[in-house]
């Protein structure tokens, strides 16, 4: 006999518990009890997301968008002086979350409020409010 009615059911962990964060409004964080076991593994990874998440909102609005914005991350580490990040905690270097430290990773979301992206010279290939780089140059 089928159950009508129950679609795509997903069932999570009791120990799972997601909360929003007071960090910023588009950050989430895990809140731990007592009793509950999250792994390593699984920490570092929503770390690794909330980071990513914080990045792209910061990267959004430094060109323009009122959106998140995929990072590129590459473009902005060989190209020094295209793309200023202010505000990362001291001792922490601007790199791809999957790249940076547990410990490194708290200490951003920590300074959430104080990034901020600023586009100095756009490199090739850059939107910014919808127009390429090269566009709005000329």
């Amino acid at each position: 006999m089928k159950n009508k009615g129950v679609r795509n059911l997903v069932i999570l962990p009791l120990y799972l518990k997601i909360e929003k964060s007071y960090l910023s409004d588009n950050v989430y964080s895990l809140s731990e009890g007592e009793n509950e076991k999250v792994s390593k593994v699984e920490k570092a990874r929503q770390l690794r997301e909330q980071v990513n998440d914080l990045f792209s909102k910061k990267f959004g609005e430094a060109i323009g968008m009122n959106f998140p914005v995929k990072v590129p991350y590459r473009k902005i580490t060989t190209n020094p002086g295209c793309v200023i990040v202010d505000g990362m905690p001291p001792g922490v270097p601007f790199k791809a979350p999957s790249y940076l430290e547990i410990s490194a990773m708290k200490k951003i979301l920590e300074s959430a409020n104080f990034i901020k992206f600023t586009v100095i010279r756009p490199f090739p290939g850059l939107l910014i409010n919808n127009q390429l780089a090269e566009q709005s140059a000329a």
